[in-house]
């Protein structure tokens, strides 16, 4: 897929090397510039109304960040989503979770079960307004890092959260392509319900479904209508979804 980027507001401005970065790695993670898109630096360079060195320093930034890849010959061009590392990292979000969870459970604090529930209200109140999918993902990141500091695992979370090239990635596409967040909601009560009831049993059950749902509620969609943003992993797309659902069953019996 090619990108053609017209010129808009921000050519009007001069901009800096910074601020073109993080609009570019924005719209890669946002999915406006899906992965697979054919980026050129003569576009880029007529939108911003800027010259080709800060354009070719930015780009060599993206790429070694992974952002995008160099393929000899053909162009530069968005990297594709690695949905075998995806299913990787969130299976370790839900070690890491559930023992923070689990740690709660055992003494739930009374101030973070309050700011959960305010959380819970904002993503109640998200959903009866119409919501943006940027709007939530930031509502849902927020429940879960309220959890993780409450242990003092802020700086772990971190390092969760900047597994962006792909994990991100992956959750923006769940976002836009299920728009699900009433079932999302109702997992974060669920999860909220058991930490307020010092009820640590159904944690597990509870976490796996909810971090690897994406995954099946795209399901058959990740071989068509998404099939083209998605590298070659030593998993195939189908292995990993009957891995997932494997899992999830497996968490939900025990």
């Amino acid at each position: 897929m090619y990108l053609n980027m017209m010129a808009g507001p921000e050519a009007s401005a001069r901009i800096s090397n910074n601020d073109l970065y993080e609009i570019l790695r924005d719209e890669i993670l946002s999915l406006q510039l899906v992965p697979g898109t054919l980026l050129s630096e003569n576009a880029v360079c007529k939108r911003f109304n800027i010259s080709r060195t800060p354009v070719r320093g930015v780009f060599e930034r993206l790429r070694t960040d992974a952002f995008l890849e160099v393929i000899p010959k053909k162009g530069t061009f968005v990297t594709l989503i690695d949905l075998d590392m995806v299913e990787q990292i969130i299976y370790m979000r839900v070690q890491v979770e559930l023992g923070a969870m689990t740690q709660i459970a055992a003494r739930p604090s009374p101030q973070l079960l309050e700011k959960l529930a305010r959380n819970l209200e904002q993503q109640k109140l998200q959903l009866e307004l119409g919501i943006a999918d940027h709007q939530f993902y930031q509502t849902d990141s927020k429940f879960h890092e309220l959890c993780m500091v409450a242990v003092g695992k802020y700086k772990l979370w971190q390092i969760i959260q900047h597994m962006d090239v792909h994990y991100s990635r992956y959750r923006r596409m769940d976002y836009k392509a299920t728009r699900q967040f009433d079932v999302l909601y109702k997992e974060h009560l669920e999860l909220y319900e058991a930490l307020r009831r010092g009820d640590a049993e159904p944690l597990r059950a509870l976490l796996t479904a909810h971090l690897y749902g994406g995954i099946l509620r795209i399901g058959g969609r990740l071989t068509t209508d998404y099939a083209g943003y998605f590298a070659d992993t030593a998993r195939s797309i189908d292995e990993i979804l009957r891995d997932v659902k494997k899992t999830v069953r497996q968490a939900a019996a025990n």
